[in-house]
């Protein structure tokens, strides 16, 4: 994988469909931020099935055609702030398919007692069809 990521930090830009899959289960490598060379314009596909990737916020803002996003095994070390996670959604107006689930869903450290305030932002996906979460909120 590491040579596979190695080779893959310049851009790609005819590519559509991306799907990442460890070949061992609960294998952690971290994808670079300069991954496709940080921009993914033609993307319309994109599953990450438990390689976090601290830049994919920067990703998807540039892969505006993006139709299908599948993140899966979400690491507690991958965060995405649920603003950051509302900011992304927004550009992503061809989005038909959502798909996010946590590798440990019923662990969620330090908010045993804390209740969450209401959302600040929202945002429509006018092209949305699916949509998977599991999580704690």
């Amino acid at each position: 994988m590491e040579k596979f990521l190695a080779t893959m930090q310049v851009p790609f830009p005819e590519l559509t469909d991306l799907l990442l899959r460890p070949e061992l289960l609960y294998m952690t490598i971290n994808i670079p931020d300069s991954f496709l060379g940080g921009s993914a314009p033609r993307l319309q596909r994109l599953e990450l099935n438990g390689f976090p990737f601290p830049g994919l916020p920067k990703q998807l803002l540039s892969a505006t055609h993006l139709v299908e996003l599948w993140l899966s095994d979400i690491s507690h070390s991958w965060y995405i702030s649920p603003e950051a996670m509302v900011a992304l959604l927004s550009v992503l107006s061809s989005l038909r398919t959502l798909f996010l689930r946590f590798r440990y869903p019923n662990f969620r450290p330090g908010w045993e007692n804390q209740s969450l305030p209401p959302p600040k932002h929202s945002t429509i996906l006018p092209a949305l069809q699916q949509f998977y979460f599991k999580g704690i909120t």
